[in-house]
Parts: structure tokens; C-alpha cells; sequence
């Protein structure tokens, strides 16, 4: 019977390289670990192990017989494992959030960020057609909700939303200007977590706010001599575009220009965007944003 058990035993490291591949995958995609992770790792392990100790059990229990056999056999069950650990795994991954917050109370930031998420199911425009040409010729497109600068080649629009940051819905501050057949886009958000690598920050950032088909790294380098960036190509909803992404120890940036095609006049456009943006603020003031979306406690008088 050793000889029919052998191929069951190659489960107990091929759990262990996919918990590890994992953690591995996640930690390079977020920065850091939270608690679920650990949890879908140790179960990816442990049923691993599961299956090889159940049918070690029913061996020495002499359920080797083929004639002993259940109508359901032990080949069945391995299989039908096999297909469903996988999605339980899924189904845990994709329920994440709140299975996290089982396991911790939210303090008073996070139940701010919840009401912030709440208040944002839609767009809040802050302001349309803003701003004057300066002797450049672009506009200066300030945003005190955010904590950046940046020229635009026309008038910009600011808006807040509520995006997947990081696997949580924060606020992100938006400014938009278009020329011609091109779109220009600056944000800001909050970034929540701990980590202290930026570049991994950086990678994350790209993931989460990116939406490119067939991206490809286009360079990086450092921004403020401190803080990571990141420019990505691709094909956002069909068109063509470039974005740039920045990490710092509170906040992330992004910086996309959109058009029909890559085209020299547009690469320039998008390094003269890119090229002024400036940070105002260590990170998006929150205080701020929660009077534009109303959320600001009203004046007490004693």
C-alpha cells in the first residue's frame, strides 16, 4: 500500500510552495500581510496535510480493499478536494475585508473612512471649469482637498470618489482637464496601511489604480529624491496611455493621460504633466474633504 500512497505525499510541500507562493504574491502586491492572509496560507498548508493523513488513516483502517471500498471512493473524495479547496480559498479571498474585521474593533479613523465611503457611493463634483492660464500658458490646477499642484493644458474639473485603495474604499481626491482629443487626470489619496517599503507601496499603487490592459513598465525613478515613482503604458478602455504613479509615507499619487494613440505630441504633453506636479501637503486633507461631502460637524455654541 506504500506504493499507492506515495503519489498523495507530493501534497504536503506542493501546500507548503502555494501557501508560500501566496504570502509571497501578497506581500509584493500590497507592501505587507494582514491577518487573513495568514489564515489562507495555514489552510492551503493544513488541508494539504489533511488529505494525506485521511488516506494514511483509511489504509491502516483497511479500507484498501477494493471490495470494502464506499460507493463514494477515496480517489473521489481526493479529487472533489482537490476542485473545491481552491474556490473556498476564493470565496475567503474575496470576503477579505470583512473577515478581517472579525478579528479587531474599527477605532474612530476607521469608522470615519467607513462614513467618508458611505457618503461617496457617488461622485461629489467640487468644482467645474476652474482656473486661469498662467504665462505658460497651461493652468495651474491646485488642490487643497488633495495636497498637490499641477498645470493642465485647460480649465480642470475636481471631484472626490470612492476607489479600492490598498483592498479598502478610500476617498480619492480628482482633477481632470482635457485637450484636444486628450484627457489629463492628477489624484490623491490616503494610503492606510504600515508598510514601510515604498517601492512595494509603489506596486501596489499601480495595481490598485492602473487600469491598463497590456501594461508595461515604462520607468521609474525617484521623485523629491525620496519618494518611488512608477510610469506605466497601456490601454485604458481601448484607448492609449501613460501614468505615473507616486508613493510616500502617508499618501499616493497618480498622474494618467489618456488618448487615441501614443503619439510623440502626446508623450510630451504627458512629460510636461508630469513633470509639474508638486506636493503641497504631507497627504489629502481629510478634514477638508469631509466638509465637501458634508460629513463636517456642525458649530456648537455654548
Amino acid at each position: 500500500m506504500a506504493a499507492g500512497r506515495m503519489p498523495l505525499k507530493i501534497f504536503v510541500p506542493a501546500g507548503l510552495g502555494g501557501a508560500g507562493l501566496f504570502l509571497y504574491a501578497r506581500h509584493q502586491q500590497t507592501g505587507h500581510l494582514r491577518v487573513v492572509d495568514w489564515v489562507i496560507a495555514g489552510s492551503i498548508a493544513g488541508l494539504s496535510l489533511l488529505l494525506v493523513l485521511s488516506s494514511w488513516v483509511r489504509t491502516t483502517e483497511g479500507w484498501d480493499d477494493e471490495e470494502e471500498l464506499p460507493a463514494f471512493s477515496g480517489q473521489r473524495k481526493l479529487l472533489l478536494a482537490v476542485i473545491l479547496m481552491p474556490l473556498a480559498l476564493w470565496g475567503l479571498y474575496q470576503a477579505s475585508d470583512d473577515f478581517e474585521n472579525l478579528f479587531k474593533k474599527p477605532d474612530e479613523r476607521t469608522l470615519a473612512a467607513r462614513a467618508l465611503a458611505k457618503a461617496l457611493r457617488y461622485p461629489r463634483i467640487v468644482r467645474t471649469g476652474a482656473g486661469e492660464p498662467d504665462g505658460t500658458g497651461w493652468v495651474p490646477a491646485g488642490s487643497s482637498l488633495g495636497g498637490f499642484l499641477v498645470h493642465v493644458p485647460d480649465r480642470f474639473n475636481e471631484a472626490i470618489v470612492a476607489l479600492k485603495v490598498g483592498g479598502r474604499l478610500t476617498p480619492v481626491v480628482i482633477v481632470g482637464s482635457e485637450m484636444e482629443n486628450l484627457k489629463f487626470v492628477a489624484l490623491a489619496a490616503r494610503w492606510g496601511d504600515d508598510a514601510k517599503d515604498l517601492e512595494a507601496r509603489a506596486k501596489a499603487a499601480v495595481k490598485s489604480l492602473c487600469q491598463f490592459e497590456d501594461s508595461v513598465v515604462a520607468g521609474e525613478g525617484l521623485f523629491e529624491d525620496k519618494f518611488p515613482w512608477i510610469e506605466v503604458e497601456g490601454r485604458p478602455s481601448g484607448a492609449r496611455g501613460l501614468a505615473r504613479v507616486i508613493a510616500t509615507d502617508t499618501a499616493i499619487y497618480g498622474l494618467a493621460v489618456e488618448g487615441p494613440e501614443l503619439t510623440n505630441p502626446m508623450r510630451v504633453a504627458a512629460g510636461r504633466f508630469f513633470d509639474s506636479f508638486a506636493i503641497t501637503a504631507p497627504e489629502p486633507n481629510e478634514t477638508l474633504i469631509r466638509d465637501a461631502v458634508g460629513l463636517s460637524e456642525p458649530n456648537r455654541s455654548d
